[in-house]
């Protein structure tokens, strides 16, 4: 893992106005840079429905032929964004493929947005026995320091269990 010289994530609940066709669901990404004018970030969406699943995908911005080679506008905000986009586009995806097996016309109507929530979230889906191998599967995958070690704690969490 490369040591960076900015590391930001953020935890964030997809809210939508059908909450029974993706569950409870969250997104959950980071943005860092390396020393000089890189910016990556990353997108974990963890859905609940129809089974449990985790869809990821990276975001890079550096100075190509196409952009201009001072990238001082770019910071870690301007990462979130676009990492937010690529979830947008991922949920889309999800929805589509549901309707394609559905042919439910409802489920293309259906809005969602993210709603920022702090770290304690992960924290209750660990106790209630949510999204365990896709939080694993995050620390293991995400290139981000901060974000594995606070993963890392949940480990050490009771779990309930149901009767």
């Amino acid at each position: 893992m490369a040591h960076h010289a900015s590391e930001h994530y953020r935890i964030f609940a997809v809210k939508s106005n059908r909450p029974l066709l993706l569950g409870e669901c969250y997104l959950i990404v980071t943005a860092y840079n390396s020393f000089g004018p890189y910016w990556f970030g990353e997108q974990f969406l963890l859905l609940q429905l129809p089974t449990s699943r985790l869809e990821r995908a990276k975001f890079r911005l550096r100075p190509s032929t196409y952009t201009a080679a001072d990238l001082s506008m770019v910071n870690a905000d301007f990462v979130f964004d676009g990492v937010q986009g690529l979830a947008r586009a991922a949920l889309a995806s999800i929805l589509i493929e549901q309707f394609e097996a559905t042919k439910n016309w409802e489920v293309l109507a259906t809005k969602f947005d993210f709603d920022r929530v702090s770290d304690d979230v992960l924290t209750n889906c660990w106790v209630r026995s949510l999204y365990h191998a896709e939080l694993r599967d995050v620390a293991d995958n995400t290139e981000t320091i901060k974000l594995p070690q606070i993963l890392d704690l949940l480990r050490g969490l009771p779990v309930f269990e149901l009767q």
